[in-house]
């Protein structure tokens, strides 16, 4: 992020200023600065399945259910695929179903995402009661934009929300199943 140098301004402390002198050999070139790609995240790559994911039962185990159902997100908007979110969300859980809904008419429609990386800043585990927890996870999600089906782009977001998520889970006797999910939106950034 530091702007680059200009050669015809003198830094303190310095003895000379440089300034460039025109010549007809050569015209001045152009160059390109570094700045960081707004989507720059390939949100079609599948996370990687945790082993907490097939327990045993501890907060630990929750807690990268949780990271991963998170994860999880931005790939099922950017690809369609919803083999993994329906594996992890329990037939209890509206909120999931509901979110699976709008990305098969995301489908429908010829559309996907791209971007919206989900950094995770906090999580915390409760365990609730028998084999019930809870996981609040605090999360920033980056810009994302919505393309159409020949590439134009319908809809952008360029700024960052601030969320918190309550991700309900159970254990099954098996894996851990989202039972809900509670969204507040916190602002953004």
């Amino acid at each position: 992020g530091t702007p680059p140098a200009d050669p015809t301004t003198t830094k303190p402390g310095s003895a000379a200023s440089v300034s460039p002198t025109p010549s007809a050999e050569s015209s001045p070139t152009p160059t390109a600065s570094a700045t960081p790609a707004l989507f720059d995240f390939d949100a079609s790559v599948a996370p990687s399945r945790p082993d907490g994911l097939s327990g045993p039962p501890s907060e630990e185990t929750v807690g990268e259910a949780a990271r991963y159902f998170v994860a999880l997100f931005p790939y099922i908007f950017a690809t369609g695929d919803l083999a993994q979110w329906e594996s992890v969300s329990g037939s209890d859980c509206e909120w999931c179903g509901d979110i699976a809904d709008v990305v098969r008419k995301d489908v429908a429609a010829g559309k996907r995402r791209e971007g919206g990386r989900m950094d995770i800043q906090d999580l915390q585990v409760f365990h609730d009661r028998d084999e019930m927890y809870y996981a609040v996870v605090r999360l920033k999600e980056q810009p994302s934009r919505v393309l159409a089906a020949d590439g134009s782009v319908v809809e952008t977001t360029d700024f960052v929300q601030d969320a918190k998520l309550e991700v309900g889970l159970g254990w099954t006797g098996e894996t851990w199943s989202v039972t809900s999910v509670g969204v507040d939106l916190l602002g953004t950034s």
